[in-house]
């Protein structure tokens, strides 16, 4: 007969780190392969315990698998509503709106693989619903208790179920998790953060009212294009009224078609965060951006220009600060006419003289076209100022024609609807020649023949119009000392000799540039450019591939000059 072996108080008490090595190890099974993985074996091989001891600590797998899920952290989401629902400061549609953002930017930080699979085993585990419940009544109180502040505060609608928007926003976090590995074609998170903006608008108080108004801490700069039409700027204001943002001031300027490009500065909650801005702005709008504002943000757009026109009279060599400063450019350089980077939406360059353009950069939000007028004016006036030629244009050359006299000098942004208007003046015929293939005049475009390109744009006025356009700029496809040179004049003006002196101004600035050979290039056909051409006195050689010829000339050493 075997002897009884009495175990001591101490055998039979558990070991505190020993439990921990066994729970660390069934939460990385369960993490790895899913709650099933985490067998007694298994666990009981991976943290080196025998199955007695697991048994005895734990009972069985399903006690185990639940001690695991229970003592998982809260979710990020969790976290915010938790925190936002013991803060009085909190503004409480503003937090709903954070935590949507946050749970559709990464789904995994706030409902795990382990809690998706223990959602759907708890509807055959009694033991394991048991604890999925509490820990999904412990995420509901808290989406409970800030919905209950929004409605307490008269933010949302007094008509709202508040169990059932804490029940639709359960539902609509936990699909979110479920989702999110399956999903395609997801919208875009501007897209996202609009639509949760606008239901949250679409449940706001009829007659919006706060218990006390909130403290003003944070200054910010927005940037929206809305639809141009009478309710766009009210619904955007209303918009972010309803998170308790004021708007301070409001900037319009024209936009693309149909658009107008709102500029807004915003005093608002410290709580309320540039994402839940941005997500308002969304409903209401597209493509907004924003950025930290400042106290000089008050300041009148208009004593900011007479301040600048000031300081030009004193140093006009400052204007190409003073104009970054103006559009509120991130920064700027000065650089030769014909290096550099052409115009793009954040990068604005700009015409100075006949040899040096000014390219501004700005990385929260393209410029738009009135900006670009308004910077190249200042640039303009410190040029006027600097050569003291009162009412004469600098690099500007009055012609004479068989039209009549034609004024040449280099582009301006705001010629851009002139140019424009000349191309719908002239023939079909007019444009397939200069362009071959080019029809439509999108606004990008339309601001790199005005000035947005390396090199140098020229316009020919006449009879108070532009009635000419030539453009010189480095040949792609060459070292950089080739200039292409092209030119279009409209029918009513060709044939009259405006081509000919236009292309000679062309020719001058290539040469001031630093170009050593011009490249054109023309359809076989068109006679009259490979006319006007030869009449420059230049040697061209003449290479012809699939009716277009490609025809280059060296500048002679005094053009050069």
């Amino acid at each position: 007969m075997r002897p009884i072996v009495a175990l001591s108080s101490v055998d039979m008490a558990e070991d505190p780190q020993e439990r921990n090595r066994v729970l660390a190890a069934a939460a990385q099974l369960m993490s790895r392969e899913g709650i099933g993985a985490a067998t007694m074996a298994r666990v009981g091989k991976d943290a080196g315990v025998p199955q007695r001891a697991l048994r005895r600590m734990f009972g069985n797998a399903d006690r185990l698998r639940t001690a695991v899920l229970s003592m998982r952290p809260a979710s990020e989401v969790a976290d915010l509503l938790a925190k936002a629902a013991r803060s009085p400061e909190a503004m409480p549609l503003s937090v709903l709106i954070e935590a949507m953002h946050r749970l559709y930017e990464a789904p995994q930080r706030s409902w795990t693989d382990a809690d998706l699979e223990e959602l759907v085993r708890a509807r055959a585990d009694p033991e394991l619903r048991e604890a999925a419940r509490r820990r999904f009544d412990e995420r509901t109180e808290n989406v409970r208790q800030v919905v209950g502040r929004t409605l307490g505060a008269e933010i949302l609608d007094p008509g709202v179920s508040a169990e059932a928007l804490v029940h639709f926003l359960m539902s609509l976090s936990a699909g979110l998790g479920l989702l999110d590995a399956v999903a395609t074609n997801r919208p875009s998170m501007q897209e996202w953060d609009g639509l949760i903006a606008r239901i949250g608008q679409g449940l706001a108080h009829e007659q919006r009212r706060s218990s006390s108004d909130p403290a003003l801490d944070a200054r910010w700069r927005l940037r929206v294009e809305v639809p141009d039409r009478p309710r766009s700027l009210a619904e955007l204001v209303g918009a972010l009224a309803v998170l308790g943002v004021y708007t301070g001031e409001v900037r319009v300027e024209e936009g693309a078609a149909g658009q107008r490009v709102l500029y807004l500065i915003l005093l608002a909650p410290a709580e309320v965060s540039s994402d839940v801005i941005l997500a308002s702005a969304a409903s209401a709008g597209t493509d907004a951006y924003i950025t930290a504002g400042s106290p000089d943000d008050s300041e009148d757009l208009m004593a900011r220009m007479l301040d600048a026109a000031t300081e030009l009279l004193r140093h006009p060599g400052e204007a190409p600060s003073l104009a970054a400063a103006l559009v509120e450019a991130d920064r700027f350089e000065v650089i030769d006419a014909a290096d550099g980077v052409d115009d793009q939406d954040r990068v604005l360059r700009l015409q100075w003289t006949a040899m040096q353009h000014v390219v501004l950069f700005r990385e929260w939000g393209p410029f738009t076209r009135t900006e670009q007028i308004r910077a190249s004016a200042l640039l303009r006036l410190s040029t006027q100022i600097a050569t003291g030629l009162e009412g004469q244009e600098p690099a500007g050359w009055v012609e004479q024609t068989r039209s009549g006299p034609v004024w040449i000098r280099l582009a301006r942004p705001r010629d851009a609807k002139a140019v424009a208007a000349m191309h719908e003046r002239s023939s079909e015929r007019t444009r397939y020649l200069r362009y071959q293939s080019l029809r439509t005049w999108p606004e990008l475009q339309l601001r790199r023949l005005s000035g947005g390109h390396r090199g140098a744009t020229l316009v020919v006025i006449a009879d108070r119009k532009v009635i000419g356009l030539g453009n010189v700029f480095p040949d792609s496809e060459s070292d950089g000392h080739s200039a292409e040179v092209a030119l279009l004049v409209e029918d009513e003006y060709q044939g009259k000799g405006v081509g000919k002196v236009l292309l000679a101004r062309m020719l001058q600035l290539a040469a001031r540039q630093g170009f050593s050979e011009v490249v054109a290039h023309v359809l076989s056909d068109n006679g009259g450019m490979r006319h006007v051409l030869g009449s420059t006195g230049l040697e061209w050689r003449t290479s012809t591939s699939s009716g277009m010829a490609v025809m280059r000339a060296t500048l002679p050493a005094q053009e050069q000059g």
